[in-house]
């Protein structure tokens, strides 16, 4: 197992369509689209992928998102809620109540099949209800990446 640096990979990622709601104490979901930018002449090689995520937390576990596009690269994509400040509301005093989320993608290498990246990103978001006309929209970057041989 290996690990690079962050700031030597330029891997934008798209979250679109956030909604996060909290339905009791730390009862929180999220449903967004997730879009990685690909870049083939990058070193790793980096996989396009857009998938739609959805799950509750927080918690420990990652759960998948479904594949909505993606090149010829097998990849994965999955995402978990991180613990934030507790609150039994999405609001506290009419302020919208801070989220975060963790993403990770993983791809097989483009050109040796005994390698597999791993990249994650953290992103602060608000919990913001479940109304798609109050989506939100963010970017984010990985923020570890790991090679496991």
């Amino acid at each position: 197992m290996f690990r690079l640096a962050t700031e030597t990979i330029e891997y934008p990622w798209e979250v679109s369509g956030w909604n996060g709601y909290c339905s009791g104490f730390q009862q929180c979901s999220y449903k967004f689209t997730f879009t990685a930018e690909g870049n083939e002449t990058a070193s790793p090689q980096l996989p396009f992928v857009k998938a739609s995520c959805q799950g509750s937390g927080p918690g420990p576990a990652f759960a998948q998102c479904d594949i909505l596009e993606t090149d010829d690269t097998p990849t994965a994509v999955s995402a978990k809620l991180l613990p934030s400040p507790p609150s039994s509301n999405q609001t506290l005093n009419g302020t919208l109540q801070p989220a975060e989320i963790q993403i990770s993608v993983q791809h097989i290498d483009f050109n040796n099949d005994n390698i597999q990246w791993n990249y994650t990103g953290t992103a602060r978001t608000v919990y913001n209800g479940e109304d798609a006309a109050a989506a939100l929209s963010f970017s984010l970057k990985p923020t570890e990446i790991w090679g496991i041989a």
